[in-house]
């Protein structure tokens, strides 16, 4: 089994999980957020100078080859651990091979759809801290032109989509993708938080960058960001006149409420436990019904 493969399973994994754990109901902690980051590309034409294995941040090349990437997302808590969102990126891409005197360019639209772990709500760790530590993955869809141009000469060596009249009249090559990574999250309180990710991609396509070859079985590109994120409710629709519906609408603050005190630092358990029904001490007594007596005629 392939990487692709073991991402894709473990994506249906966390699925699976999340259908059977939805705590907050339907209308409850939805987000939305913009973020923006560099990318770095992983495939033939590269030097792998601006990664993180071998050099890292602490060679010069780490920091070469990088273009900016723009993206938001709209997205789903199902509970304090699971959440759900949808993630639209846009940015270039560039890479570098000295000893190929190859380099390329690419203009990238991508869209995906990811689950999300919350690890320290998951194993416990500190309910009281407003950070978030997760892990994510799932699957999308890339489109990108790309360019692939000699150092020596300067001429256009090949261009992907690899049609010409595509190309010229600015069509794109599709390819299926597969995110994965990591983030941190800090809760400024309960509707804003500020995230950190850093994540790789694995593309399923090998002409990213416009050069086939078995010199690297991997292609994609990793990308870290920070972002801003606000958290919501929609309005819940039912009779305010109704029992039912007033217990429904003092049910579903429970979410917003643990968010709340574990920003504070006052929580000390999951309000979402059942609790064992409470019996009062107080017996009322009944009143006995009094003699009726008829007058006589």
């Amino acid at each position: 089994m392939g990487l692709r493969q073991k991402i894709i399973l473990i994506f249906f994994l966390i699925l699976g999980t999340t259908l059977c754990a939805q705590n907050y109901r339907k209308h409850q902690q939805w987000f939305f957020g913009g973020h923006v980051g560099y990318n770095a590309f992983w495939g033939d034409v590269t030097d792998n100078g601006n990664h993180i294995i071998p050099g890292g941040p602490f060679q010069e090349s780490f920091y070469k080859d990088r273009k900016v990437m723009y993206g938001a997302w709209l997205g789903k808590e199902f509970n304090n651990k699971i959440s759900f969102r949808s993630q639209f990126i846009y940015g270039q891409m560039v890479g570098t091979s000295n000893f190929d005197k190859k380099q390329f360019s690419s203009s990238n639209r991508e869209f995906n759809v990811t689950f999300a772990l919350d690890l320290v709500d998951l194993l416990e760790w500190d309910h009281k801290s407003p950070w978030d530590w997760y892990i994510y993955g799932g699957i999308g869809i890339l489109s990108f032109r790309s360019t692939l141009y000699s150092l020596n000469s300067g001429e256009m060596i090949r261009y992907t989509p690899f049609d010409s009249l595509k190309f010229y009249t600015n069509q794109r090559q599709m390819t299926m993708i597969v995110p994965f990574g990591t983030g941190i999250n800090y809760n400024l309180n309960e509707n804003l938080r500020f995230t950190l990710e850093t994540n790789l991609r694995s593309a399923s396509s090998d002409w990213m960058d416009s050069e086939m070859s078995k010199k690297r079985s991997f292609e994609g590109y990793s990308l870290t960001t920070i972002g801003i994120t606000y958290i919501f409710d929609f309005r819940k629709k039912g009779n305010r006149g109704s029992r039912h519906s007033n217990f429904e609408a003092m049910s579903d603050n429970s979410g917003k409420e643990y968010r709340k005190v574990r920003h504070n630092g006052n929580i000390s358990k999951n309000p979402f436990k059942q609790r064992r029904p409470h019996r009062s001490s107080v017996k009322i007594k009944g009143q006995r019904r009094g003699k009726v007596f008829k007058t006589p005629d």
